[in-house]
Parts: structure tokens; C-alpha cells; sequence
């Protein structure tokens, strides 16, 4: 959940300026962290780079470039994955807020960014259900049978009751012939809790809430 401290980079701090950083899935591994300077930093020996500053993130998208919008530095990092063995980009993934979100902001970011991704190409494909999960799944960390929504409302519902004990919910799963972005929501309190059962939530009251945009390279589905 949480990456190893890495010591400070020189302007990567709050008040550091955004980098413009342009990424292609399947694209070389050494040539983007060279590219990218100190914008993005390698943890030894993980295949990983992250993000310690804010990054204005494109995605190389078959022929054209996607604003995937502003990656703030920080706790909640873009996280970029190098394939084993190969050498190349595998897939990214990044909180789609700077910080954390009530939960109306939360619903409605995430379905601002799912109409998005549907601008830019991305589907539910033909055959998609038989690789993917269901639309709005629950996330159970105990390792059991997730529960479904119907739809946006009942979804919203019952991540609001605290009483289900909700902690994540995979909301949808979206597709081009190439490329695959998941949109998972997140209730870090609740997290927290389940970490350690007498630790006290210290965040804002009302704002507990993340979004996790993952991003990765994807068969496309026989219909």
C-alpha cells in the first residue's frame, strides 16, 4: 500500500512546478526515466518509477495524446510499472485527485472520467465480461466474494453506509484494442481501520475517499 521512503529530490516539493510528461504503454523503460529526469524516480531494484512532484500526465494513445490531467507528488504517487525481463512500460497507476474527496465528489469525478475515457476511445468491449469484473464490485480485503451494484445509485448507497464496512469498490473497466483502465474507489478510513483496529482517523471529516486510475496494456476481447 504503501511505497519505501525515498529520500527528497531537489524541487520536488508543494511548491515545485508541474513537469509535462508524455507516456506510452509498451514504450522503453530506460528511455522514459531518462526522459523524465527527476520528475520520475526509481526504486532500486523494484522495476518501478514514481512520482514525487506534480506531473501533467499524457497517455500516447494509438495515434494521438490523452490529458490524463494533473498527478500530484507526494503519499498518493504515479506509480509506473516496467514488464519483467522485457524492458518496457506495463502500465501506470495514480490517484485522479490531488487530495482526498467527499464521497459526492468522488461518484461524480469518477463518472466525469469514465465519459472521458469514452471521448478518447475507451469501451466496454464485446467479451469484456469474461476478463473483467462486474461494474461497481465490491472489494472485500478479506479475501471473500465481492458484492455488485446495480447501478450508480445503489452503488453510492452503499458505500455511504458505513455499517457495510465498504472499503473498496471497483466501479468500471474500459477498453480499447490496446489498452485497459480500471477506476477503483477507495475509502481510506476505513482502510485504516481494518490496518489497525485502534488507530484514529486524522483526515478531514466527510473527505476519506480516493480514486485509483490503473492503466496497462490489454488483449482485446474475442466477441
Amino acid at each position: 500500500e504503501e511505497l519505501p521512503r525515498l529520500p527528497s529530490v531537489p524541487g520536488s516539493g508543494g511548491d515545485a512546478a508541474p513537469v509535462a510528461l508524455e507516456l506510452s504503454l509498451g514504450g522503453p523503460f530506460d528511455a522514459l526515466a531518462a526522459r523524465a529526469a527527476d520528475a520520475l524516480t526509481p526504486i532500486p531494484g523494484e522495476g518501478v518509477l514514481v512520482a514525487r512532484g506534480p506531473i501533467d500526465l499524457r497517455l500516447n494513445h494509438g495515434e494521438q495524446s490523452i490529458d490524463l490531467g494533473r498527478v500530484e507528488g507526494g503519499r498518493h504517487r504515479l506509480v509506473v510499472v516496467q514488464s519483467r525481463g522485457d524492458g518496457y512500460v506495463d502500465g501506470l497507476t495514480f490517484a485522479h485527485q490531488a487530495g482526498l474527496l467527499s464521497l459526492p465528489e468522488a461518484v461524480a469525478r469518477a463518472r466525469a472520467f469514465q465519459a472521458w475515457l469514452g471521448q478518447a476511445g475507451f469501451a466496454v468491449l464485446p467479451g469484456a465480461d469474461r476478463l473483467d469484473p462486474a461494474p461497481f464490485t465490491t472489494m472485500p480485503s478479506d479475501g471473500s466474494e465481492g458484492v455488485s451494484a446495480a447501478g450508480w445509485d445503489e452503488a453510492a448507497a452503499l458505500l455511504a453506509d458505513d455499517g457495510q464496512a465498504v472499503t473498496a469498490m471497483e466501479l468500471y473497466a474500459l477498453r480499447t484494442a490496446g489498452q485497459l483502465a480500471t477506476v477503483r474507489l477507495e475509502n481510506v478510513r476505513r482502510h485504516e481501520r481494518e490496518v489497525c483496529a485502534h488507530s484514529e482517523w486524522r483526515g478531514e471529516e466527510g473527505r476519506e475517499w480516493r480514486l485509483l486510475v490503473t492503466i496497462s496494456p490489454s488483449l482485446a476481447p474475442v466477441p
